[in-house]
């Protein structure tokens, strides 16, 4: 393993700042290559925890932060590009599309490469990797919480909580009958599971050894034992999207009640797997 201190993709000064009555927002460039992305930070006072939204395809719990319950409240980070599940790089004429959600182990990144493009990906490898110390880098400098919340919208069961039942992936699972399959949560805390599954949600915790790794933020998380949740709603479930985030909240907000929590540390970098 080697420490990544710094990384060559420019996060460049910030395009908007807008103060609302809940949440402070910002938005700040990203370079790609020829191309770029925008990384959307919004913060409030009271946030008991960041949320990461890798996606940009991916926007129901954007769409209903301002719509949570007075007393919940988080940060955000989220990847804006032109709405497509997959980020574009370009340099020299030439362009690679990749997995944002693929791209925190050295493994995971070759892979995502090698899956989403054609030819040869070895001189991108580096670039991709800078911006995913970047982006590591600014989740941490945002977090008020060790835990790492991730938010995530799939399609009708195209990905479910039966996508952990009978694997390896997943060391318990409970599945409500009364539940739709497509909202869920991964943990990697079985108290956390416990009360997930003690509210009767959709719930898999999962295992800490024999999963693939992939390269996405759950492997990282596991790897650098960092307390991780994901938060999975079909798209445009609005209120169930509200229901989880407020399940989620209070589940740490009683962490932090009981000193279970500590304030993150500010300046810290993540490691990331070299082979």
């Amino acid at each position: 393993m080697k420490i990544m201190l710094a990384a060559s993709i420019i996060l460049t000064t910030l395009w908007l700042s807008l103060e609302g009555d809940r949440y402070s927002s910002t938005i700040r460039k990203v370079d790609l290559g020829e191309s770029h992305c925008r990384l959307l930070l919004k913060t409030s006072e009271k946030a008991v925890a960041t949320l990461v939204s890798l996606h940009p395809n991916e926007k129901t719990c954007i769409e209903v932060l301002d719509d949570l319950p007075e007393d919940v409240s988080f940060n955000l980070v989220a990847i804006e590009q032109d709405g497509k599940r997959l980020l574009q790089f370009r340099k020299s004429n030439q362009e690679v599309w990749f997995d944002p959600n693929r791209i925190f182990t050295t493994t995971g990144l070759r892979k995502n490469l090698q899956f989403h493009n054609n030819g040869a990906i070895a001189d991108w490898e580096q670039d991709i990797q800078s911006f995913s110390d970047t982006l590591i880098s600014f989740i941490q400098a945002n977090r008020t919480s060790p835990y790492i919340v991730a938010v995530h919208n799939n399609s009708d069961e195209n990905f479910s909580i039966l996508s952990y039942q009978h694997t390896a992936e997943a060391s318990d699972i409970f599945i409500n009958p009364e539940e739709d399959i497509d909202n869920f949560i991964l943990v990697t805390r079985p108290q956390d599971f416990a009360f997930f599954k003690r509210n009767n949600v959709n719930t898999a915790l999962l295992a800490d050894s024999l999963y693939e790794d992939d390269g996405s933020l759950s492997v990282f998380c596991l790897q650098n034992n960092i307390p991780y949740i994901n938060i999975e709603v079909e798209h445009g479930n609005k209120q169930k999207q509200i229901l989880l985030l407020t399940l989620t909240h209070n589940l740490l907000a009683q962490k932090q009640a009981f000193h279970h929590l500590q304030p993150a540390p500010k300046k810290q970098y993540f490691l990331i797997n070299q082979h």
